[in-house]
This record gives structure tokens, sequence and C-alpha cells, in this order.
């Protein structure tokens, strides 16, 4: 998200800090899981805003991604979640893209 608002330098330091905050708690050992799970709500609803403005379909797709990995996928199979990241990761990719004028 960091890189979508690079324009917005207050945005962009909110998303980074949005990340890091919980990272460091984590690796503190005081996880508090609900305000990591704020923080990733928070990142999908900036990021279907951001969709909304710009008109990019692909971050709808992301956005599903990110909440089936992060709050549907089943818990007890081992492959849910890392094929959810798989799937994030490939549908982040879909919303960079080029125009190229010739």
């Amino acid at each position: 998200m960091a890189d979508l608002y690079r324009a917005n330098h207050a945005l962009v330091v909110i998303h980074l800090v949005s990340g890091a905050v919980p990272l460091a708690m984590a690796l503190a050992g005081n996880e508090n899981v609900q305000l990591g799970n704020m923080m990733i709500a928070c990142n999908i609803i900036s990021l279907c805003h951001y969709s909304v403005l710009y008109g990019r379909v692909w971050g709808w797709y992301t956005a599903g991604a990110g909440l089936y990995t992060y709050f549907v996928a089943p818990q007890g199979t081992k492959m849910a979640y890392p094929l959810g990241l798989a799937l994030l990761e490939y549908c982040a990719c879909g919303v960079f893209h080029v125009r190229f004028n010739f």
C-alpha cells in the first residue's frame, strides 16, 4: 500500500507503521492478534478505496484474496494460507501496470 500512495507521504508513513508496529510487537514477544487483524483490515479497506479512486479492478481481486487469506481461510489446513498468500501476490502484481502510448 505504501507503494501505491507514493505521492502522499503521510499515507506512506501510516501504511509503513501499520505493518512495522505489529511486527515489532511480535518480535518482542508481545503479539497482539487483534491489533494485527485491525491493521490488515485497515489496509484492505484502503486498497478498496484506492481501487475506487483509480479504477483498478485488480485492487478488488487483491482485497478479496487478502480477505480470504487472513480472515476466511480454514485454520486447520496447512495449504490454505500459503496458497492464499500466493493468490494475494499474483493479484497484487496486477494492480501495478504500465501504459505505453505510441
